[in-house]
């Protein structure tokens, strides 16, 4: 279904871009007509296709202009009639390919997937075909069918029904269940492999405690290894400190997502910067590529290329099809894609969409060039000013407003020159005998930078952690003590 508003022509024109690799039909609700699907469609067949007048804001669809405007059944018919209804064929052996899991705790893991043939019931003797020729007998205690977002529970569902299937034992993605008297296997998802990872570690901060529920490593493990039930992309594996977890996802947005989540659920934990992981192919270090697409408007084609070919990323492919909106395809490793998001978010003004896919492994590229600004660290424990602020606003820009708890090693602002500086913010003006003729000014701070996760994790350096809370984002260094952090740098420094 293809909607479109008179302001929004170009944006309806990117997101149906997705469905140009296959077969589709379209039903358009038009506001203007415009020549969105001439440029999309592949063949003369789907430009066949019914025009429905809508209007979202009103609720009511119509056939014709002349219409009386009424509800949105019009829609709901043209769906039945012009939508193929889903394959499959009802009398012969059951055959589901499982496409994602998810858990209950009292139904323990749940199987879900289309039932490409047969019939799923309750009670009935399944096969589980798994990798490697593996295969399982189960009995299905219970089958699922989806009514909008709920689960509904069903003695029985046919082919072309999405299904969730409890009593399967190990089931994993990509396992088919068959029919116990006719075993076929369907052809195996492939589940990519991990390209990034970080640590997950308990918040070991003076503040910690303070606004999470969840604190103790044992809570943090549970929630991890929970998280497995349901992500396959995802791997945890333990460190050499009990308190600290190396998670591996499908890049920075996935691990995010989880941190994300947690932080929701009312966990207080910390995390470091992103890595790729590296991997040694005939003693030589290789790293994962990523082929991107990026679809924005041209006027925003220099600042894009010009940031991912700081990362390291090398343009392959540009086309406009004789329209203002570009596509460009890219080749990058996966570190430099970490934090581009935000960034082309923010650049683009959200007129724009991204897509990355894992490529291939090459030999480690050189360094990316970051941004040449340090941070500026606080001093000691407090409560922040107006005052150490306004001081603080002179050598960079902060990132904390005032009545702010801070503690030392905490990173309060970006330092305007590549080193760290450390400030202290928490330094309140003293008060003299001495009057000014300018003491009536009031005293302005600018508007602290606010950073999402994806954002700081772009920022942070392999000795800065950031912690997160329920209420709160902060940066900080893995050594607090400013005394401790001289004197490892002066050992790094000898031992180099």
């Amino acid at each position: 279904i293809g909607t479109i508003r008179p302001d929004s022509a170009p944006l309806s024109s990117r997101r149906c871009r997705t469905g140009r690799g296959s077969r589709f039909y379209c039903i358009l609700a038009a506001g203007v007509l415009r020549c969105l699907f001439l440029e999309l469609a592949r063949d003369e067949g789907q430009l066949d296709y019914p025009v429905l007048f809508a209007s979202a804001k009103d609720g009511y669809a119509v056939n014709s202009l002349s219409d009386v405007p009424g509800d949105i059944k019009p829609v709901l018919d043209a769906i039945l009639e012009k939508v193929p209804p889903p394959s499959g064929i009802t009398s012969e052996p059951l055959q589901i390919l499982v496409t994602a899991l998810d858990y209950d705790d009292y139904a323990g893991q749940i199987a879900v997937g289309k039932i490409s043939r047969g019939v799923a019931r309750q009670k009935s003797k399944v096969t589980l075909m798994q990798a490697n020729e593996v295969s399982s007998n189960h009995i299905v205690e219970s089958v699922f069918v989806y009514e909008g977002m709920e689960k509904q529970r069903v003695v029985e569902a046919e082919a072309g029904d999405i299904v969730a299937l409890t009593g399967l034992q190990g089931v994993a993605i990509g396992d088919t269940i068959s029919e116990s008297s006719f075993p076929e296997a369907l052809p195996r998802i492939k589940i990519e492999e991990p390209t990034v990872k970080m640590t997950f570690g308990t918040n070991t901060s003076p503040l910690v405690g303070r606004e999470g529920k969840f604190c103790t490593s044992r809570e943090l493990s549970r929630r991890l290894n929970d998280e497995l039930r349901t992500d396959v992309g995802l791997k945890i594996e333990k460190t050499d400190d009990p308190d600290q977890f190396e998670v591996s996802g499908r890049g920075e947005l996935h691990l995010s997502i989880l941190a994300e989540t947690m932080r929701r659920e009312g966990y207080e934990f910390q995390v470091s910067q992103a890595q790729p992981i590296i991997r040694i192919i005939e003693g030589k270090k290789f790293e994962p590529f990523e082929a991107l697409s990026v679809e924005t408007h041209k006027d925003y084609y220099g600042i894009i290329t010009d940031d991912l070919t700081r990362r390291l990323g090398v343009l392959e492919q540009v086309s406009n099809n004789d329209t203002d909106q570009i596509r460009m395809n890219f080749s990058i490793p996966t570190r430099g894609l970490i934090g581009f998001r935000s960034f082309f978010q923010n650049a683009t003004r959200g007129d724009g969409l991204m897509n990355s896919t894992f490529s291939r492994y090459e030999p480690l590229k050189g360094e990316i060039r970051s941004a040449t600004h340090g941070f500026l660290v606080a001093s000691e424990p407090g409560e922040s000013v107006t005052y150490g602020l306004v001081n603080a606003q002179e050598r960079g820009k902060t990132i904390i407003g005032a009545n702010t708890k801070v503690y030392e090693g905490m990173i309060v602002g970006i330092h305007s020159r590549p080193s760290d500086l450390v400030v202290n913010v928490c330094k309140e003006k003293k008060l003299t005998n001495v009057r000014s003729s300018t003491a009536d000014i009031a005293t302005q701070l600018i508007r602290p930078l606010k950073f999402s996760l994806e954002e700081a994790l772009d920022i942070i350096s392999e000795d800065e952690f950031i912690e997160i809370t329920p209420n709160n984002l902060r940066l900080r260094k893995k050594i607090l003590s400013g005394s401790d952090r001289y004197r490892y740098e002066r050992n790094k420094k000898r031992s180099s």
